[in-house]
């Protein structure tokens, strides 16, 4: 069902997003009304070793935060960590049907130089509400940051005038690694994808 769903899904929404490009910020829209709700969930069920890969995305992002590559693969990853966080496999797997789109909302929204200052102080701050099980400041957090998220992409369309950075982002399926695209294969970026059926609570 769910691979039905994800096809069903995915390749209307990639296609309006090929053609559309300022359809774009639909998508960032999508990621509001799920991640808002995330963050919120994740500040109440996350266990220890949620927090603990939470945490780990985070000081990625921070040691890695001037290299793009790999600042976005963190990035997309510490999100889609507080998504398992909040042990809800339907909402996940609405996510994750998008995921190929998000992760590319998480390439056009990041500039040559990696991730600013401000998109890392918004991630500091979202990691640190979940961690004190504090749900309203988690999701208006995640709103805000989103937000900001929104109005930087707009920017840099207006700058590039371009087609839509990274024609490309790793799907997550369940039990599955998903790879990097846009390198020779020996030398792609693996992500490890979330573990829905152990993690979320599914039988």
């Amino acid at each position: 069902m769910t691979g039905r769903v994800s096809d069903l899904v995915s390749h209307p929404l990639a296609l309006r997003l090929a053609l559309h490009p300022q359809a774009f910020a639909h998508v960032l829209e999508a990621r509001k009304v799920l991640e808002g709700e995330f963050a919120h969930l994740a500040a109440v069920r996350a266990d220890a070793d949620d927090l603990e890969a939470i945490e780990g995305h985070l000081e990625a992002m921070r040691v890695h935060a001037r290299e793009p590559e790999i600042a976005i693969r963190e990035d997309f990853a510490f999100h889609m960590a507080i998504a398992r966080s909040a042990k809800n496999p339907v909402l996940f797997d609405v996510l994750n049907s998008l995921s190929d789109l998000v992760f590319r909302s998480h390439r056009a929204a990041t500039q040559a130089g990696g991730l600013s200052p401000r998109a890392l102080a918004y991630h500091e701050q979202i990691a640190g509400a979940i961690r004190r099980r504090s749900p309203l400041e988690a999701r208006r957090l995640m709103l805000s940051h989103l937000d900001d998220v929104i109005q930087r992409a707009g920017q840099l369309y207006k700058a590039s005038r371009g087609p839509i950075p990274g024609a490309g982002g790793p799907r997550v399926r369940s039990g599955a690694v998903a790879q990097q695209p846009g390198a020779p294969v020996e030398a792609r970026a693996r992500i490890r994808a979330p573990e829905v059926r152990r993690r979320a609570g599914r039988p």
